[in-house]
């Protein structure tokens, strides 16, 4: 028997102690439905948990972005609803007007409905919106820059349009001999002179000579670009910028050995484009949108050292790298030209992400191109063409008249826009289409998402909550 230390009542109390400590973290886990309370109950898997939880909300809250782009989505194709039911309304005007049982005062009735509808669609393209965002008009238009200049020194901005570029192919069917003699938009080819015929003396190597003189020509090739095809034919494109609308002949007393094909035209975005004019001297400015370029000479202070930069090349090369550096313009330079091309940003059509996964690069994108008149080819300048000859449409935001819609006072024209009409239809039809798509993907996406929460959540689960049997 010892009398200091009672070993039976100190066992007894570590029972008790150890007993109260199991009942404790039994009633801790029973309580809270956990069996992970804290790191010390399972460090592992209380890592691994938290991972998965994670991913789980990531993914729940994933669902929510593809519902939300499901609304984004409806609300365009909603708005591009009413668009095809205007555009049925106006064919059918376009038909009627096209019948010669009507007068011209009939036709000016049905103009009037083509102007008010052609100005409806540009309200429904300027003004569908979802959480602010425009969905319909095209995107961010690019910014419209402005200069100004102080002192000698003179700049011409070009601004960004919209032309339509011819193409053509040139093919040779009998190659030229002895003196033979073609011109082709100007420019005069003659076997033995500028074209060597004893070297050249097939197709294919003519084709190719004919290239090289063409591009000579600084006239010619300051608006066409030429494409040797390798075949026996080259192609003539005009340059943006520079399309004149008129043909690229084929004539000459041997014009007949050569076969001229014109092909389908394209519409094509010029980019601005800033001309130096007059060479800038010491103490003259130049403002480009908000941004003001000071010349000076020798002084770090000035943004051009005109002591170097002394003629309009150097300057515009100069510019081109100042716009670049510190205003994050895009810009490029042609060689032998004084002008600058301005990149721009912007107008190519709405575009959406949707982040529908719970990691990086787990996303979607959507685009929306331009759905307004002009993009549907309803309006043009005024004048030309099939269009009405003054401006008749607003943008729909207010009453100024801003382009000239599709002219139906008499039968050919009429029956011309029910041509450009069908087009419209097209167009937003496609667009419809590919919005019905980019929906039915994010209802795929939504219950795969959905499922893959759900197994997700069921195995966090056998890591985190307690088994009630076993913790009773």
């Amino acid at each position: 028997m010892r009398i200091n230390s009672n070993i039976a009542a100190l066992n007894t109390y570590r029972q008790l102690n150890s007993a109260n400590n199991g009942m404790n973290n039994s009633m801790e886990k029973l309580s809270s439905g956990l069996r992970i309370n804290k790191a010390g109950d399972d460090a592992a898997g209380l890592a691994i948990s938290e991972k998965m939880r994670g991913q789980i909300r990531g993914l729940d809250q994933a669902q929510s972005n593809a519902q939300d782009g499901i609304s984004m989505i409806q609300t365009a194709e909603g708005a591009l609803n009413e668009t095809h039911s205007i555009l049925q309304r106006m064919r059918e005007l376009a038909t009627q007007a096209s019948n010669d049982t009507n007068t011209e005062s009939d036709r000016g009735e049905i103009q009037k409905e083509i102007n008010q509808l052609t100005s409806e669609i540009n309200r429904v393209g300027n003004t569908t919106e979802f959480n602010t965002q425009k969905l319909l008009n095209g995107g961010d238009q690019p910014a419209e820059l402005t200069t100004s200049t102080t002192g000698t020194g003179a700049v011409t901005l070009t601004d960004a349009v919209k032309e339509v570029t011819g193409e053509w192919t040139i093919s040779i069917d009998t190659p030229l001999t002895g003196v033979k003699t073609v011109d082709i938009g100007g420019v005069t080819i003659t076997g033995g002179d500028n074209l060597d015929v004893s070297t050249n003396d097939t197709a294919t190597k003519q084709a190719t000579a004919i290239k090289g003189i063409l591009e000579d020509d600084s006239t010619f090739s300051e608006n066409y670009t030429v494409v040797d095809n390798e075949d026996g034919s080259i192609t003539i494109r005009e340059k943006v910028g520079q399309a004149s609308g008129s043909d690229v002949d084929l004539s000459g007393t041997d014009a007949t050995d050569f076969t001229r094909t014109q092909d389908t035209a394209s519409t094509e975005a010029a980019d601005p484009k800033l001309t130096i004019d007059t060479a800038f001297n010491a103490g003259d400015t130049l403002t480009i949108g908000e941004n003001t370029y000071t010349f000076g000479d020798n002084d770090d202070n000035f943004d051009f050292d005109v002591t170097i930069v002394d003629d309009k090349a150097k300057q515009v090369d100069a510019l081109a790298k100042v716009l670049a550096k510190e205003s994050g313009i895009d810009t490029a330079v042609s060689d032998g030209v004084d002008d600058i091309t301005i990149k721009q940003e912007g107008g190519n059509g709405f575009t959406a992400s949707f982040q529908v996964g719970a990691n990086e690069g787990q996303s979607m994108s959507i685009e929306i191109e331009d759905m307004r008149s002009n993009a549907l080819g309803l309006t043009g300048q005024a004048g030309t063409g099939s269009f009405t000859s003054t401006n008749t449409v607003t943008d729909g935001t207010d009453n100024s008249t801003v382009e000239a819609a599709l002219d139906v006072s008499t039968h050919e024209n009429a029956s011309s826009a029910i041509t450009k009409i069908n087009d419209a239809i097209e167009q937003v039809s496609a667009q419809r289409s590919n919005l019905g798509a980019y929906q039915n993907r994010l209802d795929h996406t939504i219950n795969n998402l959905g499922t893959s929460s759900e197994n997700l959540t069921a195995a966090e689960s056998r890591i985190r909550d307690v088994d009630y049997a076993l913790a009773a």
